[in-house]
C-alpha cells in the first residue's frame, strides 16, 4: 500500500454535529485512484485547513489527530478494497 498523509483540507460533506458543537466528518473516495480524503474534526471554529493532520497507517487505518490537542486521536479501520466508501463518525473532545 502506498503511503498516504498530509494535512487536513476543509471538508465537503454535511458533518455530523454533537450536542455540544463538536462534530467530525470522513469522506473517503477512491484511496487507490483518488487518494482523496477530506475530514472535517472538531468543532466548527477549529476546522479550518491546516487544524488536523491525517495519516493512512500500515494497517490499514486512518488515523486523525489534532494539532491543538496532539494527545487525541481517532483511528477508524477501512476495508483496503480500492472501492469509494463514505464514514462518518461522531467524536466528542
Amino acid at each position: 500500500m502506498a503511503k498516504y498523509g498530509g494535512t487536513l483540507v476543509a471538508n465537503t460533506n454535511t458533518p455530523v454535529a454533537t450536542a455540544d458543537g463538536n462534530r467530525m466528518a470522513v469522506a473517503i473516495q477512491n484511496l487507490d485512484a483518488a487518494s482523496a480524503i477530506k475530514v472535517e474534526f472538531g468543532a466548527a471554529a477549529d476546522t479550518a485547513a491546516g487544524s488536523s493532520s491525517w495519516h493512512l497507517a500500515p494497517s490499514g487505518s486512518l488515523v486523525l489527530a489534532r494539532k491543538d490537542f496532539p494527545e487525541i486521536a481517532l483511528s477508524i479501520n477501512l476495508k483496503s478494497t480500492g472501492t469509494p466508501a463514505y464514514v462518518v463518525r461522531d467524536h466528542t473532545i
